[in-house]
């Protein structure tokens, strides 16, 4: 069909930028819609993975740490100040920590990478136009036979004016990410959960065990208003030992009819065992940008693993 009057494309209007399904990070376009006047965007970068749980042989042990959220920026710019095209790179999640197998403790979880918009294809300062923070977020700490695991660090915020030109041609909120939880104690202590503060978030921790069989639930992504709490695992349950993946996935800014504002949430936490060749509780998936979960310890078995953080995102809105 010709466009006679060169009006614009209602299906090109907004825009959403995921990694691809083999995990590439590669360059994707994006080009500007006839008669365009502003240009909104959305960048959030990869969440890091949980910390996986200790496993042991009648022993005690702790949680795996949750996993850091992304940073994220949105930006608004006047379409006019903007080339024809843009280019788009999306971070990737860091993988989960490996459960530790029969005496051995949980690996840490992998690191967030960043998300880029871009004038041409490079991320130097000079060419980008959006990214989503200054540093990415860490995976949390596996579970050891006493010390918890370490909490994984937040993706800090984006300080795009000390060097970055292009921003500057428009109106950009940098917000940082959310730090994750420590794991369930040696004591048999629950894992910590995460309260909400922002669109994108951690992921809660695993539950610990004790030498003589106490268990503990996993942490919970507590929700709030609208958003419903994400259960941990349950302690030693045969059926709903892991943390539940984050939720928000049905959220990706395509247009659709929804009833919820854009969210994403990390995984919850899973449960600690004491029951033999049991395994404990896997950490449960962050959504986009969000930390994955930590696993649970177990008392006679092999740890359970954390849970992958969440891709990045970009979503491109024009009008």
């Amino acid at each position: 069909m010709i466009d006679i009057f060169n009006l614009p494309g209602k299906e090109n209007s907004n825009q959403v930028f995921r990694v691809n399904s083999s995990g590439s990070t590669g360059w994707q376009t994006w080009s500007k819609p006839n008669n365009a006047s502003f240009v909104y965007i959305l960048c959030i970068g990869g969440g890091a993975g949980g910390g996986g749980g200790r496993g042991n042989t009648n022993n005690s042990g702790t949680g795996g740490g949750g996993g850091g959220s992304s940073a994220f920026a949105a930006g608004l710019f006047p379409a006019s100040l903007l080339p024809d095209t843009l280019f788009v790179q999306v971070g990737r999640g860091g993988v989960g920590g490996t459960g530790g197998i029969i005496n051995g403790s949980g690996g840490v979880g992998g690191s967030g990478e960043h998300s880029y918009v871009s004038v041409i294809p490079s991320t130097g300062t000079t060419a980008v136009l959006m990214k989503n923070g200054d540093v990415a977020p860490t995976g949390g700490g596996g579970g050891t036979t006493s010390v918890n695991g370490t909490a994984g660090a937040a993706g800090t915020i984006w300080t795009y004016s000390t060097s970055f030109i292009f921003p500057q041609l428009g109106q950009v909120n940098p917000v940082a990410g959310q730090i994750g939880v420590v794991g369930g104690s040696s004591a048999g202590g629950n894992g910590n959960s995460i309260t909400l503060i922002s669109p994108v978030s951690a992921g809660a921790s695993g539950g610990g065990n004790s030498a003589g069989g106490a268990t503990a639930n996993g942490g919970n992504i507590t929700g709030t208003g609208i958003i419903p709490t994400l259960s941990g695992g349950t302690a030693n349950s045969a059926t709903v030992i892991d943390g539940g993946h984050g939720m928000g996935d049905q959220v990706d800014g395509s247009g659709g009819n929804t009833d919820t504002p854009l969210f994403y949430t990390g995984g919850a936490g899973g449960g600690s065992s004491s029951t033999a060749s049991r395994v404990g509780g896997f950490g449960g998936d962050g959504g986009h940008g969000c930390g994955g979960g930590g696993g649970g310890s177990a008392q006679n078995a092999a740890g359970g693993g954390g849970g992958d953080g969440g891709h990045g995102l970009v979503i491109i809105t024009c009008w």
